[in-house]
């Protein structure tokens, strides 16, 4: 703005240098006006909007590019005019299909001298239910109540699928009051409607294990009519299910006694780890990949038969590996009648 006026002075006096010239005439020049307006023009943050939030010519900045954002716009007197999502592009819609995180920072497109109220999406709170099952449910759902932390969900590795209710208490939220999207952040995806149960508008079929997704809730009234006071973000994290996998090799031509190798040749494994699963009762296993025949295994005087995997802990076969210190496993592979066997040695650490 400082150049601009310094360019108007510039020709403001080269059209009258015959004449002095003082600086309330200077000021009222009406190209030194018109440069003053133009560059006072912009738009107006509401009380309430998100901090940081930077005022511009048509447009405001400030932006966090990880967070969604929803706008709501008044005109010069006050009063109410719509509101709208930001797009990725920091562009305005009223289509919650085309909401995106505010990857530019900015939102574009204003009109100047309104009044614009920007607000984030915040944390869901509450309780919300979920149940791991094989066959969709009916509403209500019932299953584990799961409290919010900090608005996410952290669930282990499903036996089927998660189903997730979401409140049925006051306030209500379900597709009639709600618009409700997806967006997959692991594995990354696009904005999409989630999907629901079968005859339900309020329970989630969640996606698979090593996932993450965020679930956008836009409150409304009867007429269609966001609620900027009422845009939520509820995060779901479903772990991976844990498995260590090993390479069994049988070589016939070597003595029986050192046939059987190992790749890796022992295995180091956290008790953290190992408990935090076993809380969540997912079985912590050890996989052979490609067996090359039939294979026992046995933990002191236990005896686990026929099977791929061996499981840290498994009540109904007497194993329990779940303590700090060194663990013997015996082997045994029996490929065309002819047992071979050796000992796998797990070290559970802190």
């Amino acid at each position: 703005m400082i150049f601009a006026i310094f360019y108007a002075l510039l020709a403001f006096l080269s059209s009258c240098l015959a004449d002095p010239v003082s600086i309330e005439e200077f000021l009222e020049a009406d190209e030194v006006v018109e440069i003053i307006e133009r560059n006072q023009e912009r738009v107006f943050i509401a009380e309430g909007s998100d901090p940081g939030l930077i005022p511009g010519n048509g447009r405001i900045t400030g932006l966090n590019p990880n967070l969604y954002y929803i706008i709501e716009e008044r005109d010069e007197s006050g009063a109410f005019l719509n509101v709208r999502f930001v797009t990725g592009l920091g562009a305005r819609t009223a289509a919650p299909a085309e909401l995106g995180k505010a990857a530019a920072g900015i939102i574009t497109g204003l009109t100047n001298f309104r009044t614009y109220k920007v607000k984030s999406a915040v944390s869901m709170t509450g309780n919300f239910n979920h149940s791991d099952l094989a066959t969709p449910p009916a509403s209500p759902l019932g299953g584990t109540p799961t409290p919010l932390a900090n608005g996410i969900i952290s669930l282990p590795a499903p036996s089927n699928t998660y189903y997730l209710e979401l409140p049925s208490t006051p306030p209500a939220i379900n597709t009639e009051n709600t618009s409700i999207r997806m967006f997959p952040i692991v594995p990354a995806g696009a904005n999409q409607s989630p999907s629901f149960a079968l005859g339900t508008n309020n329970i989630i079929s969640l996606p698979g294990e090593n996932t993450q997704t965020d679930y956008i809730f836009a409150r409304h009234d009867t007429n269609g009519v966001y609620n900027v006071d009422d845009f939520r973000v509820l995060r779901v994290n479903i772990r991976e299910k844990p498995s260590i996998t090993i390479t069994v090799t049988i070589d016939p031509h070597v003595d029986i006694g050192a046939a059987l190798t190992f790749n890796p040749g022992s295995l180091t494994v956290s008790q953290a780890d190992l408990l935090e699963w076993h809380d969540d009762d997912i079985p912590y296993e050890i996989t052979v990949l490609s067996p090359p025949g039939t294979i026992d295994w046995y933990y002191n005087e236990y005896y686990y038969p026929g099977v791929n995997t061996f499981r840290f802990n498994d009540p109904a076969h007497g194993l329990d590996c779940l303590i700090i210190g060194s663990h013997t496993v015996s082997v045994i592979v029996t490929v065309g009648g002819i047992p071979y066997s050796r000992n796998l040695i797990i070290n559970v650490v802190p």
